[in-house]
């Protein structure tokens, strides 16, 4: 994933990863070329330039701010509407993806 810093312009190569050494309970977080981790409030100060639909949902799940450095987000990203009118929602969905990833993960090794 491509972004802009949006105090220094500076474009920055992030990657968002599940490892469990970076992530708390297995959630997506974002972490940088020389392996520091951004919250989401230190990601807040980023403007997405590229970025694949499997790194937005992750964005998504692990609470992170979607901001886009151009007006519309590319073709074929998944941005929702409106956040979650319900937190039952939306932990279901985060539990059911963590399942997924154990599952695609179980059956790489």
């Amino acid at each position: 994933m491509l972004t802009r810093n949006i105090i220094t312009g500076e474009e920055l190569a992030l990657s968002v990863t599940t490892a469990f050494e970076r992530s708390p309970y297995g959630l997506p977080v974002v972490v940088t070329q020389e392996g520091e981790t951004l919250d989401p409030t230190l990601f807040a100060r980023h403007q997405i330039i590229e970025a694949d639909a499997y790194e937005i949902e992750d964005l998504q799940l692990g609470g992170y701010p979607i901001q886009w450095a151009e007006a519309a987000p590319p073709h074929r990203a998944t941005v929702p509407c409106s956040v979650f009118p319900d937190s039952f929602r939306f932990a279901y969905r985060v539990h059911c993806n963590i399942l997924i990833r154990a599952r695609e993960n179980a059956q790489k090794s």
